[in-house]
């Protein structure tokens, strides 16, 4: 290559690189908060079956009654319950809740009778505030919600398994694998009243590393670092429940930097 396509092409690299830094420096980090639980939910699904739908009706609405009061009669301050709404579908008769055990019978040349009939069903959401209560005391409200899902046949919306041995797994590390199951499902889950500061903790965080690499670079070129220009999340834009009574957000942000 000649002398002068050698200094043609240095040129190009030198208006391209003054290009790039006039529009600022960008950069991609994580920041990461998190707070102490303030409720902790309880997620499950209660169910009346008939072989006629307005039979189904009454017996959904005698279960919910009768769950409804026995909450009721728990010393369990603040306790609500969210209903979703009830729904109809078809199931079949010696069907469980979770499982295909008619229809498995049926394909399998059994002589069972696949009956169907009408499942009335309702997602429910319980929640139990945590503040002013100590350990001991949360762990046996907690123990006593679960027993009364049990008693009352509400169930994890998305399996069969018991919530009782899903509450025994919790809180001793230990049981059964459809216990454990349950669990990882997310039928018990604990979220931060204040999600909106546990996301700003979490951005200032995030905002924190990339001004420490960013000015690093500006320095490295002989500049310095000025206002942020933009910002785009990448990940982590709403904060969720987790599995512990310690709430935790992460979030990833690309972040560009002007420069002085």
């Amino acid at each position: 290559m000649s002398v002068h396509r050698l200094r043609l092409a240095a040129f190009a690299v030198l208006i391209a690189t003054s290009t790039a830094l006039s529009q600022g420096i960008t950069v991609t980090a994580e920041g990461r908060a998190s707070r102490p639980a303030n409720t902790v939910e309880i997620r499950g699904t209660i169910e009346g079956r008939a072989e006629l739908p307005g039979d189904a009706f009454v017996k959904y609405g005698q279960a919910l009654a009768r769950f409804t009061k026995k909450l009721g009669e728990l010393d369990a301050p603040g306790l609500a319950i969210e209903r979703l709404g009830p729904r109809i579908g078809i199931g079949f008769a010696g069907q469980d809740e979770g499982g295909m055990n008619a229809i498995m019978l049926g394909m399998n040349g059994g002589d069972q009778k696949l009956d169907p009939e009408v499942a009335i069903t309702e997602r429910l959401v319980l929640r139990l505030p945590l503040q002013g209560l100590d350990a001991e005391r949360r762990s046996a409200l907690l123990g006593e919600i679960i027993e009364a899902c049990r008693e009352n046949g509400v169930r994890h919306p998305n399996s069969s398994n018991d919530p009782q041995l899903a509450y025994i797994a919790m809180v001793t590390g230990q049981g059964s694998p459809t216990a454990d199951a349950f669990s990882e499902a997310g039928a018990i889950s604990y979220r931060c009243d204040d999600e909106p500061a546990l996301y700003a903790d979490a951005v200032a965080a995030a905002v924190k590393s990339a001004s420490r690499a960013a000015t690093a670079q500006a320095k490295a070129v002989g500049r310095e670092l000025g206002e942020v220009t933009s910002m785009e999340t990448l990940l982590g834009d709403e904060v969720k429940s987790g599995a512990t009574e310690t709430v935790s957000h992460r979030i990833r942000l690309k972040i560009t930097f002007g420069l002085r």
